[in-house]
């Protein structure tokens, strides 16, 4: 051993020397190493303490009012104090650079320290504020579900889709009864006249038959005239003396009533001795003859008959042109009686099938017809959508079987129509041939009504005997145009077998009833004093549209507006959204103040009335559909929250939050309608100085900017939700409806009427019935929503038995909670509503944007500090660092980056 390591000498130092110097190395860059990462973690809780020190430092109000954590200062305002914080943190207290062999890390920090807030981290961004009230409401939401006590109330919303639209079909089929009465009253009225007419506008033989007798009256009116006009127009003289002439005049006798072609020469001979003693004088017979002589008493005798015998004249030529305009308007009367009726016919059959043949009023029957068709299956589609064990099935059943038998009408219409249109070418074919008729050119059934429309024309030739008259009346005849009438169809009578059905129904329906005039205007002023009380409501008379118009809202702010009150600097415009879209409040339309119009009085005031009903129905359409959908999607929620999914349940604590934090309409009323002096929020806050106070949850579940539109849409929603399950009490209520069928009857209409009047009746009732509710729920008080005998108010004939006092039932609030819920079950609107959410906080904390120290835009919830820490080191720095995540600062120094952020 001796000799080795005298042979060997020095070697194992330089082995040892070999073997230690990098295991040096190494324990050095270890302990470099360790004092790197245990500087890293002091810089990492510094960073964490000066970060809890911000966050520390939140908004108190913000927190105490709302529940929600946010910084009262941003970042960068405090960077001075938290730098101190964070500078503070990173060695012992008293521990200097000169005292780093007394301590294994000193840190220092450089100049490169900075406080910022985090973008995107604003409380205001809906995705910050969603987590915030999620946290804040996880243990309160379920105890304001427990004590909401809603979940038994939503099954009454599970069917109001299908209710609205039973009862919506049975009121616009009904209501559209009143135009098919009146249509099918005028088809009556027109097929009366037609079967006057078919028994006065003969067929073809018996047309024949008459022109034919007109014919020979013409015979008779020819030769007439032509005497007529020789007897005017005869200038021919007797000579001889007067006497002799005074004894002609008197040989014959003549019988002026009897006119005859034999009289008619008689007459024309008498006028011409008449014309010979033109210019003597009667009496020169008696000069020179002694008064009491025979010859004297004769002649005396003689003028007398003389007299006698002109005053005959006279009497032929009056009566020969009395018989002749006799016979000219006895045949015009004859064959234009036949021409107006056949007229008047055909324009009748024209009204009721049109020129074609396929329009007119026929039509416009099978059209309703086919309306009223399509109007009955939506009704019965509706009604068949209600569960088998619904109440008011089995009534909505009842009143369809009774008028099942309207569209029987149906049957024979077809062959009646062809009976009319066959009508129409008979009329046509009688009047246009009657028309063919005509003497001297003019028809005789239009153009000639007497003599003197053809005697200008007539022959005025010297005829003298009774022969000479009946040629020349041959002569004149032959003017006389006559035809002989050949018709293509015959007149049938419209109520053939084949449409004896549709006559027979058409009488049945268009059978008015007695009716008692006494009682229809009772029940008609009662009913319209229900409709006008109705329509001013409270002790003021405030108007139905000035009740939904909501001006007792801010009532010293004229027509507030949220973006005016925040003058466009509010979360939903920060965040690039409206404050009102046309998704939030029916396509962009306003919510109006339903119309209660019309009245009993007639047709058109009984279609508004139901009318009324109709649209109040759909005036929020939308609005009833997602509330049928919401029973079903929150189906599980009688096992509690646990029952829901998770997306459903954060969309509840959501609803309850906005609902418990800000006021709405009636949050100054219990369930009474008292009011309550101190409206708080569910952690105790007062309401009553909030900017948009009353109208708070409204903004925030409608987005209108004007506040009161919100209020007014609220119960314009409210309204049709009631009115489904009142119109569907009215229409099915045993009571009501026999009590409208007997006011109907008292009305002196026929069946179809009758069933419009009480369609009009039961739209009245409920109407009336649903502004009542309306006002008590605006008052705070908890209505029932689907009715019975106990709570209706609204009876027609037979009082009601109301008891009106239930604790089961929607109170305004319930509504809200409601409509809450439909729109945060549609994602759509989530993002809108929390945006909304966001500016009723903005616009309180700020008062109205007049403190804006308060503002929400300034309110961060994260904060990131980024700071450079150096580190003294021996080995790193010949190492180049060993891999460490350090920066060369200088010989001696490595530089630590931070960066941290943290939240609430």
């Amino acid at each position: 051993m001796l000799k080795f390591c005298k042979k060997c000498k020095g070697a194992i130092s330089v082995f040892l020397t070999l073997i230690l110097l990098p295991t040096f190395i190494f324990g050095g860059v270890i302990v470099d190493g360790s004092r790197v990462l245990g500087a890293k973690n002091i810089v990492a809780g510094a960073g964490d303490l000066a970060m809890n020190a911000a966050l520390s430092n939140y908004n108190e109000e913000l927190n105490e009012t709302y529940g929600l954590l946010a910084m009262a200062k941003t970042p960068e305002e405090v960077e001075d104090v938290l730098e101190d914080f964070f500078e503070t943190s990173l060695n012992a207290a008293g521990v200097d650079r000169e005292d780093f062999n007394k301590a294994l890390i000193y840190l220092e920090l450089t100049d490169d320290f900075s406080s910022v807030s985090v973008p995107e981290s604003e409380i205001y961004r809906t995705e910050v504020i969603r987590q915030e009230i999620l946290e804040y409401m996880k243990f309160r939401a379920p105890v304001t579900l427990i004590d909401r006590a809603i979940t038994d109330r939503l099954g009454d919303l599970e069917y109001i889709k299908e209710e609205k639209e039973a009862v919506d079909g049975q009121i616009k089929f009904e209501k559209e009864m009143d135009d098919f009465q009146e249509k099918l009253d005028e088809i009556k009225s027109y097929t009366d006249r037609l079967e006057v007419l078919h028994g006065l506008v003969k067929d073809e033989d018996q047309q024949n038959e008459m022109l034919e007798l007109a014919s020979d009256n013409y015979d008779e009116i020819a030769w007439l005239t032509v005497a007529y006009k020789r007897m005017q127009t005869c200038s021919d003289k007797e000579e001889g003396a007067t006497i002799d002439l005074m004894k002609k005049m008197c040989e014959s006798d003549l019988d002026p009533s009897n006119i005859t072609p034999e009289n008619a020469e008689l007459i024309i001979e008498k006028i011409k001795i008449q014309n010979g003693m033109s210019g003597k004088n009667k009496y020169d017979i008696l000069e020179g003859l002694d008064p009491l002589s025979d010859e004297y008493n004769d002649n005396q005798k003689l003028i007398e008959n003389y007299d006698s015998a002109l005053a005959n004249i006279a009497d032929g030529i009056a009566n020969t042109e009395k018989k002749l305009q006799e016979l000219v308007k006895t045949v015009h009367n004859l064959v234009n009686r036949q021409r107006e009726g056949a007229i008047e016919g055909e324009e009748i059959c024209e009204k009721l099938v049109g020129k074609d043949g396929e329009g007119g009023l026929i039509r416009g029957l099978e059209d309703k017809l086919e309306e009223l068709q399509i109007l009955y299956n939506e009704w019965e589609t509706a009604v068949n959508k209600l569960p088998e064990d619904s109440e008011t099935k089995s009534e909505y059943q009842e009143s369809m079987d009774k008028v099942k038998g309207f569209f029987e009408v149906e049957g024979g219409i077809g062959e009646y129509k062809e009976n009319v249109k066959n009508n129409k070418i008979f009329y046509h074919e009688v009047w246009t041939q009657l028309d063919m008729v005509t003497f001297t050119g003019k028809k005789v059934a239009t153009e000639i009504k007497e003599y003197d429309d053809f005697y200008n024309v007539a022959p005025a030739d010297y005829v003298n005997t009774a022969g000479e008259i009946e040629s020349k009346g041959r002569e004149f005849k032959s003017n006389y145009h006559n035809i002989v009438m050949v018709l293509s169809v015959e007149n049938r009578e419209l109520d053939t077998p084949s449409a004896e059905d549709f006559v027979s129904i058409m009488n049945d329906f268009c059978k008015k009833s007695d009716g008692d005039a006494a009682k229809k205007e009772q029940y008609t002023k009662e009913l319209d004093a229900k409709m006008k009380e109705n329509d001013s409501i409270g002790d003021e008379k405030m108007t139905l549209s000035e009740f939904f118009a909501s001006t007792d809202v801010l009532e010293g702010e004229d027509k507030p507006n949220v973006d005016t009150m925040g003058g466009g600097e509010l979360p939903s415009n920060w965040l690039n959204l409206r404050s009102v879209t046309d998704a939030d409040t029916n396509n962009g339309e306003k919510s109006k103040a339903p119309e209660i119009e019309g009245g009993l009085n007639n047709s058109e005031d009984r279609e508004k009335a139901s009318g009324s009903g109709s649209d109040g129905l759909n005036e929020e359409g939308d609005s009833i559909s997602s509330m049928s959908s919401l029973a079903s999607d929150l189906s599980g929620l009688e096992n509690g929250l646990k029952g829901l999914g998770v997306g459903i349940a954060e969309k509840l604590y959501i609803t309850e939050y906005v609902l418990g934090m800000f006021s709405y309409y009636t949050c100054d009323k219990d369930e009474k309608g008292n009011e309550i002096e101190e409206p708080e929020t569910i952690n105790g806050k007062s309401l009553k100085d909030n900017a948009l106070y009353r109208a708070e949850v409204e903004y925030i579940l409608w987005g209108d900017p004007d506040v009161r539109d919100n209020v007014g849409k609220t119960k314009a929603v409210i309204f049709a939700a009631n009115l489904v399950f009142n119109m569907s009490f009215a229409f099915t209520n045993l009571t009501i409806k026999t009590d409208a069928r007997t006011i109907a009857l008292c009305f002196p209409v026929a069946p179809p009427a009758q069933i419009a009047i009480k369609c009009a009746i039961q739209s009245m009732v409920a109407m009336v019935e649903t502004v009542k509710n309306v006002v008590d729920i605006c008052e705070g008080k908890r209505i029932p929503l689907i009715k019975n005998r106990d709570c209706w108010t609204t009876w027609l004939i037979q009082p009601g038995i109301q008891k009106y006092e239930s604790a089961y039932g929607f109170t305004y609030e319930d509504y809200l909670w409601v409509f809450m819920c439909m729109n945060m079950l549609h994602d759509s609107q989530n993002t809108k509503i929390l945006a909304r959410t966001a500016d009723c906080i903005e616009l309180n904390l700020t008062d109205k944007k007049s403190d804006e120290d308060n503002t929400l835009k300034s309110m961060f919830t994260m904060v990131q500090i980024e700071a450079d820490v150096t580190v003294d080191t021996y080995f790193l720095d010949r190492l180049n660092g060993a891999g460490y995540d350090v920066q060369k600062v200088d010989k001696e120094t490595f530089k630590i980056p931070y960066t941290g952020i943290q939240g609430y």
